[in-house]
């Protein structure tokens, strides 16, 4: 019953122009493309910004230590780099292989 709560009650967040979010229960998957990966950095710290502010109005506590980042990339050399997200003041750690209903691989295959 808490996702579905959860989904309802965050069904306003605010979409990114160049960011996408997936949900899955209550977990939120963002994704940025982009072929600088300065930018990639750039682009997903100013919507976690966005909703860091959407979820403070509505009185949510995000929680960047169970966040996790990952570069994808087909090609396996650009896969390896690490990308340095800030959250709250938080660096967020590398996983190379996250759980979003199946492991994934840096590669992707």
């Amino acid at each position: 019953m808490a996702p579905m709560l959860f989904n309802i009650y965050t069904n306003d967040q605010p979409i990114g122009t160049v960011t996408r979010y997936f949900i899955y229960a209550d977990d939120l998957a963002l994704t940025a493309q982009r072929k600088k990966f300065e930018e990639i950095e750039e682009r997903l710290e100013d919507t976690l910004k966005e909703l860091t502010i959407y979820y403070q109005n509505d009185r949510l506590k995000p929680n960047p230590s169970k966040t996790q980042v990952c570069v994808f990339d087909l090609k396996n050399r650009e896969a390896k780099i690490n990308l340095h997200i800030n959250w709250n003041n938080e660096i967020l750690q590398h996983n190379d292989n996250p759980k979003y209903l199946v492991y994934l691989d840096r590669s992707l295959t």
